[in-house]
């Protein structure tokens, strides 16, 4: 789901093209008010959209509301690190996108702390992705996945480093039963 008209309507017409509309649903709706029952997922996932929202917070716990008990969240975002000025300056002389982030256009683990404050989760953090997009592009796709995996294999480990990756993966747990064990 979207807010934005415009942008279900390229989803439907990319599941469309991509063959797959039939087993897909869309719809309009706001990540601060989800149009669902309380504990009535499995799995929601929100990979690179908290930071478009006015209030992300508010977006989380809508997320955990409608998780059932031992259910999971996944979210990925950019990392709040102090090497994104690299990766800035690089947009800058080589733009590969278009940014139009909220205003909270970065995520860190202190922010998801906070947002996870008072809710029925649990969290877990993960870094990934401690190469510039550029240089990824330059090698191609099994290059640049060769290359991603060793170097998030080898940094995420190593202490004062593991930190500081483009990505910060966000996994919430919603406390109680698995819904396989019910």
């Amino acid at each position: 789901f979207d807010i934005s008209k415009k942008m279900i309507r390229q989803a439907i017409e990319s599941a469309r093209h991509g063959g797959y509309h039939d087993r897909a649903t869309f719809f309009v709706g706001d990540g601060n008010q989800l149009a669902f029952k309380s504990e009535s997922f499995e799995y929601v996932q929100a990979y690179g959209v908290l930071h478009h929202l006015p209030n992300p917070g508010q977006t989380v716990r809508e997320a955990a509301r409608i998780l059932k008990p031992g259910a999971r969240f996944f979210a990925k975002e950019g990392n709040k690190t102090p090497l994104r000025g690299i990766f800035d300056w690089t947009m800058r002389l080589f733009p590969l996108w278009q940014e139009e982030a909220g205003p909270e256009p970065l995520v860190s683990s202190a922010m998801v702390e906070e947002w996870c404050r008072g809710l029925p989760v649990d969290h877990q953090i993960a870094y990934r992705v401690y190469l510039p997009p550029h240089l990824l592009n330059v090698l191609g796709n099994t290059g640049a996945c060769w290359l991603l995996r060793l170097t998030d294999l080898l940094l995420s480990h190593i202490p004062g480093i593991r930190t500081v990756a483009g990505l910060i993966l966000i996994t919430l747990y919603k406390r109680g039963p698995s819904p396989e064990a019910g």
